[in-house]
């Protein structure tokens, strides 16, 4: 079933209306509740068609054989981790072990001058950061989040952690912009990128930094770099802006938003192994014909970790047009490179390779990218998913307390899928196996 629709362009907004409706969006969510029934939106395929601007171009929307009629079996465990401040804006960042996590407090919050590295946001005061560890109660099967490090003068918070540590971002007097490392055991801070407004960084898994930087006075812009293995590579800029970098899993590809300064934005796809390689991306997609940086930051706000966990040259991203959350995957056989997943999903976690925790203003649900399943509620209430290596809380739900501005309430969720249940039932009778499948 194919159908032509009219292409979709992301608003217009001002700058502050346009974050804050963002982070209201994502975060203004109540308690989550365990909710037994699942909800089964259809999956959408999309394709967003020519690297060249093209304002006459169709959003072509396409439903794959079978896909309305399987079905995927996965259900939710969710527990109260504790409740943290934070400054209204940012989600926490979460280490991937699952120890940790940061947040970004204090009063006043960041404006989006700062937030988005517009040169007006030199005098701003610095924000506070404060590192939470997640730990048992008296050893238990209860958990809970307890104050690890306070850093006063770190700044903002990144968009990048591993299991080491997170990148901040701290806009100074001078109107520079620095990059730094913070340790999440000691709270040590180490100054990666000193000179120049640096902005947008994000480290590859071999510890490459990628970032942005500011050039220009007027009308500034912002030039793309990789660190190499003897130099810096640098990305043309077509007299436009490059914005957040995101690196696959191979240490090799790299992903950024462009900016034309006609508002058209793609996104592109390069290979850094070489100084020439960097210089022209490999392959990009028109998502817009309005863009701004805003719409870039927007993008990926709602998801920490948006490279797909198989080091394949995937990703997710948010496309506020749509209203969705879109897979875009450099490498798609059929050269249908984008696919959106339900809507409306506001933001997201890759869980398996081929399965995505997401959500949408009302649940949260999951969904199987490659074998056509219908997307499942796993809990009612909106929030932020982030994914983790720990057996005790494979997935960290982020909300809003609706009774407090300034307060997040913190899940642990587990699930168990189809799959799991099987082997789990072939391990204890061994005559099981090939009689369970799928209701």
């Amino acid at each position: 079933m194919n159908a032509c629709l009219k292409p979709v362009d992301w608003p217009h907004l001002p700058q502050r209306t346009a974050g804050a409706l963002l982070v209201a969006t994502l975060l203004a969510s109540g308690c989550v509740t365990e909710q037994p029934t699942p909800r089964r939106p259809i999956l959408t395929d999309q394709s967003l068609r020519g690297a060249a601007p093209d304002p006459k171009a169709t959003l072509e929307t396409y439903v794959p054989a079978g896909l309305a009629s399987s079905t995927t079996a996965v259900s939710a465990s969710i527990g109260p981790l504790g409740t943290i401040e934070y400054d209204s804006l940012q989600p926490p960042l979460v280490s991937p072990a699952g120890g940790y996590l940061a947040v970004q407090n204090g009063s006043p919050a960041p404006t989006w001058d700062a937030i988005l590295a517009s040169p007006a946001a030199a005098n701003e005061p610095v924000s506070r950061i404060t590192i939470y560890r997640i730990t048992t109660v008296d050893g238990g099967p209860r958990q809970q989040v307890v104050e690890h490090r306070r850093l006063d003068e770190a700044g903002l918070l990144g968009r990048y952690a591993d299991d080491d540590g997170f990148l901040v971002e701290s806009p100074q007097i001078d109107g520079s912009r620095r990059i730094g490392w913070v340790e999440w055991t000691t709270g040590e801070l180490t100054w990666l990128l000193r000179s120049g407004a640096n902005a947008f960084a994000a480290r590859s898994p071999a510890g490459r930094l990628a970032w942005c930087e500011r050039v220009g006075g007027e009308r500034p812009r912002f030039d793309l770099f990789v660190q190499g293995p003897n130099e810096v590579f640098r990305a043309d800029d077509e007299g436009g802006s490059w914005l957040m970098p995101v690196w696959a899993l191979d240490d090799v590809t790299l992903f950024a938003f462009h900016l034309a300064p006609g508002g058209e934005l793609d996104l592109a796809v390069f290979d850094t192994r070489s100084a020439a390689a960097m210089r022209r991306p490999l392959q990009r997609e028109r998502l817009t014909n309005r863009g701004s940086v805003e719409m870039a930051y927007q993008a990926l706000a709602g998801i920490q970790s948006p490279a797909a966990p198989d080091a394949s040259p995937r990703m997710l991203f948010y496309h506020s047009g749509q209203d969705r959350i879109f897979e875009y995957d450099a490498r798609s056989p059929d050269g249908r490179r984008v696919r959106g997943l339900p809507a409306p999903s506001i933001a997201a976690a890759w869980h398996t390779a081929d399965g995505v925790v997401y959500s949408s203003r009302s649940a949260m649900h999951y969904q199987y990218l490659r074998d056509g399943a219908d997307a499942v509620e796993l809990v009612s209430g909106a929030g932020v998913p982030r994914i983790t290596r720990s057996p005790m809380h494979p997935v960290v739900l982020v909300a809003a307390d609706r009774g407090a501005m300034f307060r997040l309430n913190l899940w642990a969720m587990d699930f168990v899928d189809e799959a799991t249940v099987r082997r789990a039932t072939e391990q204890l009778d061994p005559t099981m196996a090939g009689r369970t499948g799928r209701p």
